[in-house]
C-alpha cells in the first residue's frame, strides 16, 4: 500500500514539474516574442516615413531632372511593393533594401544636377530622410539583438520543444544595408 502510494507522489510531482515547466517556458517564449514585435513596431514606423516622404522626393527631382524618369519609375515601383508588405520577412528585407539604394541612387543625382544640389527642399528632404535611416539604423540594431535572443532561447535544449509543441517559430534578421 505505501509502495502504491509513494509511486503516486512520484507521478503527481512529475506532473506538476512538467506543467510548471510548461506554463514558464510558453511565457517566457511569448515575452520575447511580443518584444521581438514591439520592436518590430518601432521599426515598421519610420519604415512608413521614409516611404511617406519618398513622393515629395520624386516630385523635387522630376522639377530638375527630365531624363531620370527611370529611376523615379523604379522608386515608386519598389516603395509600392514594400508598403504591401507589413511582416518581416525575406521580402519584405529585399524591398527596403532596394529603397535605400535607390534613394541613394536619388540622392546622387544632387551631384549630377547643380540647380538641385542647391534646392532648399532636396535638401531639406535629403536631411530628413537621412535622419530617419539613422534611426531606423539604431532600431534596426535593437530588433535584431532581440531576434537573436528569442531565436537562441527557441533552439535551447529546454524550451525546444515547448516551441515546437506551441508553434513558436524563429524570427528574421532584419537588416537594410546604407
Amino acid at each position: 500500500m505505501y509502495y502504491l502510494i509513494n509511486i503516486l507522489i512520484v507521478i503527481g510531482s512529475l506532473l506538476i514539474l512538467a506543467m510548471l515547466w510548461a506554463i514558464v517556458g510558453v511565457r517566457h517564449l511569448r515575452f520575447l516574442k511580443e518584444g521581438v514585435d514591439e520592436h518590430w513596431e518601432l521599426i515598421d514606423e519610420k519604415l512608413r516615413k521614409r516611404q511617406g516622404l519618398i513622393p515629395n522626393m520624386i516630385e523635387t527631382v522630376r522639377m530638375f531632372t527630365k531624363d531620370e524618369e527611370e529611376l523615379i519609375k523604379t522608386l515608386m515601383k519598389e516603395r509600392m511593393l514594400a508598403a504591401k508588405e507589413y511582416m518581416p520577412t525575406a521580402n519584405k528585407i529585399i524591398y527596403e533594401y532596394d529603397i535605400t539604394k535607390t534613394i541613394n541612387d536619388l540622392f546622387n543625382l544632387g551631384n549630377k544636377y547643380e540647380a538641385l544640389k542647391m534646392d532648399t527642399n532636396f535638401l531639406e528632404l535629403r536631411k530628413e530622410i537621412d535622419d530617419v535611416e539613422n534611426i531606423l539604423e539604431e532600431r534596426t540594431t535593437t530588433y535584431n539583438d532581440m531576434i537573436r535572443q528569442y531565436n537562441r532561447h527557441l533552439n535551447s535544449i529546454i524550451l525546444k520543444p515547448l516551441a515546437k509543441i506551441f508553434g513558436f517559430q524563429p524570427a528574421n534578421i532584419f537588416e537594410i544595408e546604407k
